[in-house]
């Protein structure tokens, strides 16, 4: 007698079990930037895992392209600026964050051109905020380091202002 309600027990539980390991198949979380960490089954840039984790707020998907994964930005920090080589002009992403928001920028390389191109927009105080880069420059490479002062409401590009649209 109990060997028959030991049965049906355990098909349910390994029916519980299957399940939950398939919709845990299923969480799909999308890399911006290498932000993210996949604990599973990663292909074409989306993560099929049991648990992603990320790190702060993410761009757009659709603002930088769907299939681009960039490294992070090798900027030099300080307290209070921060200083891009545009001459290098690596793609990559970045995310500051300051006292009242963050800004992100992402820089784009043209192997074509002696051109590099970089979005960047921002929040402050603005947690719904949806990651648009509506701010797109065109910089000459020979402008070379150029340094942004670095406020509580986020990084002044001021200084390349005459290459933006």
């Amino acid at each position: 007698m109990k060997k028959t309600v030991k049965i049906p027990l355990f098909i349910c539980l390994v029916i519980i079990l299957f399940y939950v390991f398939y919709y845990s198949l299923t969480f799909i979380a999308y890399k911006y930037g290498g932000r993210c960490q996949c604990y599973g089954i990663e292909t074409s840039n989306t993560c099929y895992g049991i648990k992603t984790m990320c790190t702060g707020l993410a761009p757009n998907i659709n603002k930088i392209g769907r299939d681009t994964v960039l490294d992070s930005c090798d900027s030099v920090k300080n307290t209070d600026s921060i200083t891009i080589d545009f001459k290098e002009c690596k793609s990559c992403i970045e995310q500051v964050y300051v006292g009242f928001g963050s800004t992100t920028y992402v820089i784009i390389n043209s192997q074509k051109t002696n051109y590099c191109e970089i979005k960047y927009g921002g929040e402050v105080e603005n947690p719904n905020w949806d990651g648009a880069l509506s701010s797109v420059c065109i910089i000459p490479k020979n402008l070379g380091n150029v340094a942004f002062e670095v406020t509580n409401y986020g990084v002044d590009f001021s200084p390349i202002r005459q290459y933006c649209k």
